[in-house]
């Protein structure tokens, strides 16, 4: 799949399966039970679980359509290092889709 497809693809899942209103706890609490923590009882507490949470966004993407599991990183820095391998996806694009973009960190730093 070219890369553009593939970013296409991954902010489709994002909206059709979280919507893109960053204010709606049903969506914040399905995104915890999919990324294996405990889904909260506020939307910040559900932020505040995500933030430990430490995953490549195109695995777990690929995991939601029936791909292999997707790796939990113990840490941002993990993560980090595994992404630089090709598998970041552009902020600029995740601007639009408020849950996708609470699922970035910060790979190359300047």
């Amino acid at each position: 799949m070219e890369q553009a497809a593939l970013y296409d693809n991954i902010i489709e899942y994002f909206d059709t399966t979280y919507g893109r209103k960053e204010n709606r706890l049903a969506a914040w609490q399905l995104l915890c039970e999919h990324v294996g923590v405990e889904a909260a009882p506020s939307i910040i507490k559900c932020k505040k679980a995500l933030d430990a949470v430490f995953i490549n966004i195109f695995d777990f993407v690929a995991f939601q359509k029936g791909g292999p599991p997707f790796k939990r990183f113990p840490t941002a820095s993990a993560l980090r290092t595994y992404t630089k391998t090709g598998r970041v996806f552009p902020l600029k694009l995740a601007k639009e889709s408020p849950i996708l973009r609470s699922m970035l960190i910060k790979v190359f730093f300047k």
